[in-house]
Parts: structure tokens; C-alpha cells; sequence
């Protein structure tokens, strides 16, 4: 079969290149490669929004400098595991996004930057 490419556009004032799926999936690696579906689809696509303040790129660099987080994305990606495990594997996922730790709550994130941006503001309490 050949080899397909897909093209990239980095900016507006940036000429569109080209790039080969073989070599693309050789510069990547093997773990990448099989966790861009799950980056894709958390960092939107044509039919997901993606989550507020964080891009694709970001999404990306996190699942490259995180380990850990293979796991997580072989169990969302994967159709056979259970219902329950995809959803906290999920959540697992959003927390390490947001800058979360492993064994935080979305819940505890959620009311510290409440209370962070509580904090901060300069409104009467």
C-alpha cells in the first residue's frame, strides 16, 4: 500500500507541509501513535469540543511528558473494557490535563479554584 500523508499547518503565515503516516508514526513511536486517537478526541475534533483553555497542542504535550498515562488511555480506547472503567479512566485523564495529581478528585479541583479565585478577587466576601 502506499504511503498516505496528511497535512499540517502550523500557522496562518506558515506554508502547509506534508508528511508521511509512515514517517510520522516512526518519529512519534509506538506509544503515541496508539494514544493520538484518545488525543484527539479529548482535545476535540470535527464533532467534540474540546476542553476550555486547553488546545491540542497542550493535550499532546501532556500525554508526551506523562508516563503514567498510557494506561489510562488503553483502557478509554479500548471497546472492550467496561463501561465504569472507561468513565474513571477518563476523569483520571481530565485531572492530568487540568495539572491534577493522581489520586485527586475532579470535585477537589473544582473547589480549589474556587477558592483560589475566591482568594484573589477583590470583591466584599
Amino acid at each position: 500500500m502506499a504511503d498516505m500523508t496528511t497535512h499540517t499547518e502550523t500557522g496562518r503565515k506558515t506554508p502547509l507541509r506534508r508528511i508521511g503516516i509512515r514517517q510520522l508514526t516512526s518519529m512519534l513511536g509506538p506509544r503515541i501513535t496508539r494514544q493520538l486517537p484518545v488525543i484527539h478526541a479529548i482535545s476535540g475534533c470535527d464533532t467534540t469540543s474540546s476542553m476550555y483553555g486547553h488546545g491540542k497542542a497542550g493535550v499532546f504535550r501532556t500525554f508526551v511528558t506523562c508516563e503514567d498515562i498510557s494506561h489510562l488511555t488503553d483502557v478509554v480506547g479500548c471497546y472492550e473494557a467496561a463501561r465504569e472503567d472507561i468513565i474513571q479512566a477518563g476523569l483520571q485523564l481530565m485531572l492530568l490535563i487540568r495539572g491534577g495529581k493522581a489520586g485527586d478528585t475532579l470535585d477537589h479541583m473544582r473547589f480549589t479554584t474556587y477558592m483560589s479565585t475566591v482568594a484573589s478577587s477583590k470583591l466584599p466576601p
